[in-house]
């Protein structure tokens, strides 16, 4: 069977067609850096990297058939490490930082022998949550290089990464896709060609999220969910809003997981308002818009704003996330955007 030229993943060409030349050349750098906002197929591109360098039989791409890769495809390849972050035993809450004994623990495993004579792979998701102490532990990993070990670090900014890490990785930027690809993958699919269109379109050149749409219809009617909640909250009186803003952010949750919660619900409320900014600019271009589905809705409420006024609560939005990032405590992030608005 002939392998996928594009190992399967939705764009990002230059970027695998680099890391291919890698594999053949069997010459990866010790250390990369994979970054670019969620849902772009950073952790697909990287899984598929480390299966072709895992790989026994293959050349650039794998073969899925080897011991080698048999292992990895039931996620027991002894080789290969995630870190993430962990929840706290007694509370189950997430915990706010990738901590130095996590680092430690990994370099730890990445000193002992590959069991398949290969390389040794380690995989750090959102390596911006790497705590000081943690980041400090990676850089002497770094700065003392194994032979055939390579290391992959997920973030969304590489700004938010410490400089002295982010130094000594290759850096490769995701994009996003374009949205006739996008489109075509889910032709390709199954999808029908509206049900299509509206993914392609409503993931926003993310193909992980249009993906997650076209699989999993709840997490699709969640996110409806989210944008009607939002039309209908910008209607609303004070109290209300109060009130609806005391649900998204539960003390219960802890900072952490609020934060990431909310972070979520900023990016949907963003695309609504910036849907709103597009039909006051242009009210003829609505093929353009992101939520199509709410179109009637958007219209509505559109006549309640002027063009400034729905800049503003864009800008607003953007501001609120950017407190969330200043680990800003949610609640205080979310009233202050009430309070503006």
């Amino acid at each position: 069977m002939k392998k996928a030229e594009n190992w399967g993943v939705i764009g990002h060409q230059s970027i695998i067609k680099y890391l291919k030349r890698a594999v053949e050349r069997k010459a990866p750098a010790q250390a990369y850096l994979f970054y670019g906002q969620s849902h772009l197929g950073k952790t697909a591109v990287a899984e598929k990297f480390i299966a072709a360098l895992l790989c026994s039989d293959g050349v650039s791409t794998a073969c899925d058939d080897c011991p080698s890769c048999r292992q990895l495809s039931k996620g027991v390849h002894p080789d290969l490490f995630w870190v993430r972050q962990e929840r706290d035993e007694k509370s189950d809450k997430l915990k706010k930082n990738i901590s130095i004994e996590q680092v430690r623990g990994l370099k730890e495993r990445l000193q002992m022998g590959s069991f398949w004579n290969s390389y040794k792979i380690a995989i750090i998701e959102e390596a911006d949550k790497l705590s000081t102490d943690a980041a400090n532990a990676l850089l002497k990993i770094l700065e003392e290089p194994a032979s055939k070990v390579v290391i992959i670090l997920l973030a969304e900014a590489a700004e938010n990464m410490p400089l002295t890490v982010a130094s000594r990785c290759e850096k490769l930027h995701f994009l996003n896709v374009g949205q006739k690809d996008i489109y075509d993958y889910l032709i390709q699919a199954g999808a029908v060609r509206d049900e299509a269109i509206n993914l392609a379109q409503l993931s926003q050149g993310r193909p992980g999220l249009a993906i997650t749409f076209f699989r999993e219809p709840e997490f699709y009617h969640e996110y409806g969910k989210i944008v009607a909640d939002f039309i209908s909250f910008c209607g609303e009186k004070f109290q209300k809003k109060v009130k609806f803003i005391q649900g998204l952010a539960p003390e219960a949750k802890g900072m952490v997981e609020s934060a990431a919660n909310l972070k979520n619900y900023l990016n949907i409320w963003q695309s609504v308002a910036r849907d709103l900014l597009f039909l006051k600019i242009d009210g003829e271009g609505e093929t353009d818009l992101i939520n199509l589905v709410a179109l009637g809705e958007l219209k509505k409420i559109a006549r309640n704003y002027s063009v400034s006024q729905a800049l503003n609560l864009v800008e607003l939005i953007d501001q609120t996330a950017r407190l969330l990032d200043q680990n800003v405590n949610p609640q205080l992030a979310l009233e202050n955007l009430l309070l503006a608005y």
